[in-house]
């Protein structure tokens, strides 16, 4: 008698406005044991070692070939009356290879009681990936007794995970412009809000400049003292962006002085385009043409008052971006809103000293994404069938961000981003 394993996913049907085509996914798998064939039980009363894996299995388009083991989950089997028993060992979780050590996409695993004791429910944690995937991630689960191999991967149960939804309104809530996305739990839009899918602005073999004015500085040092690290910061920059794509990253410290020579001027103690009387209602030719892969970042007060910690650069509407030259109009640079309430809270809780300049990091990378045309990436909540920017874990770069234990982290560019930003820049 052979064991097999079973996979039985829990599924929502969601139907998208927009015209958009119904779609299927995935919000969690039970798993369970049955028998196959006939003959002896593999295993009796007395509990005999085992041990399931969990595979990523090759689909067209994976660079690997073979599957790839995921994690663990380590114990014993027995049999008891007719139904198998599996107990998990300690702890009674599932142990994760360094392959999904930084993924947000997961389903949860529910472990069916008939067939299992003392092992915990968990998140499946799978890849982070899409591209290779072409919309799909296909898992599969091995069972071994006494370290050899019982059930292989063919004699079990294929969960196929969809990464695709459609018709997705933007930040969760402007149905008048959709993404499609891709993702599991989190997902992460596919368009560009700055470019249209053809145009192509290449970086070649220019660096991604920063320049981060000697206000962010201080804004970070009057929360934390001496808080404020140059050669941190652009380390953590630097590793975002090269995970990216970016060859290069240069970031520099920025006076007043070096402000005023460049691009900006201060009016009513804030830095602005030379050439704007009102950043808030510019004209069409208002606006200095910065080189594309050029960006400011200063503390300053906020041009929207939307309660976040930092504005991305204001465009100007009626001329943000000529592909062309490639330049940008801007009215005003990255607002790093210091000395106001979501970022001095923020700050004020990463009590690790070391991962400060992570956030910083972090932060200016996310208001760059939004030059650079990437949306945020959002939470689907399989309950209600919406999406948000709350709700979740979303580890990508464009996600929102939380400080947990209190550290802050180095927010890297999800993968379906990561695609978008390698065909319109590198």
């Amino acid at each position: 008698m052979a064991i097999r394993v079973l996979l039985q996913p829990a599924t929502v049907r969601v139907t998208p406005g927009g015209g958009s085509a119904a779609y299927t996914v995935v919000t969690g798998v039970t798993i369970s044991l049955t028998s196959r064939g006939r003959g002896a039980a593999p295993v009796q009363a007395t509990p005999t070692p085992a041990s399931l894996e969990f595979y990523e299995l090759p689909v067209q388009g994976d660079t690997a070939r073979t599957a790839r083991l995921l994690g663990t989950l380590a114990g014993a089997i027995r049999l008891d009356g007719t139904d198998f028993k599996f107990a998990g060992g300690a702890p009674p979780l599932i142990q994760f290879a360094p392959l999904v050590d930084e993924t947000d996409f997961f389903v949860p695993l529910t472990y069916d009681r008939t067939n299992f004791e003392n092992v915990t429910d968990q998140h499946l944690w799978l890849p982070w990936e899409s591209v290779a995937e072409r919309g799909r991630l296909e898992l599969g689960v091995k069972l071994r007794i006494d370290s050899a191999v019982h059930a292989d991967l063919a004699n079990n149960d294929t969960l196929d995970v969809s990464l695709v939804h459609r018709g997705v309104p933007d930040d969760g809530t402007d149905t008048a412009q959709r993404f499609d996305c891709q993702g599991i739990t989190e997902v992460y839009p596919t368009g560009n809000h700055n470019l249209t899918t053809a145009q192509r602005i290449p970086i070649s073999s220019d660096p991604l400049r920063i320049r981060v004015h000697d206000s962010v500085r201080d804004a970070c040092n009057a929360v934390h003292a001496g808080s404020f690290n140059l050669a941190q910061l652009t380390t953590h920059l630097t590793t975002i962006f090269r995970d990216a794509g970016f060859a290069t990253v240069d970031v520099q410290l920025k006076s007043d002085a070096d402000a005023t020579a460049a691009w900006w001027q201060q009016r009513s103690g804030r830095f602005i385009a030379k050439n704007v009387a009102d950043p808030r209602h510019a004209s069409d030719l208002d606006g200095q043409e910065l080189p594309f892969f050029e960006f400011w970042a200063f503390s300053q007060t906020s041009l929207f008052a939307n309660g976040e910690a930092a504005e991305s650069e204001a465009l100007n509407p009626g001329h943000e971006i000529n592909v062309s030259a490639r330049t940008k109009r801007v009215i005003a640079p990255i607002a790093v809103l210091g000395r106001q309430a979501k970022f001095d809270d923020t700050y004020q809780q990463i009590l690790q000293p070391a991962t400060r300049m992570q956030f910083l990091a972090s932060l200016l990378a996310h208001e760059i994404g939004h030059t650079l045309g990437l949306p945020h990436a959002l939470h689907f909540n399989a309950r209600s069938q919406s999406y948000s920017q709350l709700g979740g874990d979303i580890i990508g770069t464009m996600g929102l961000f939380r400080v947990d234990g209190g550290r802050g982290r180095v927010q890297k560019f999800g993968p379906v981003h990561k695609a978008t930003l390698r065909r319109h820049f590198l």
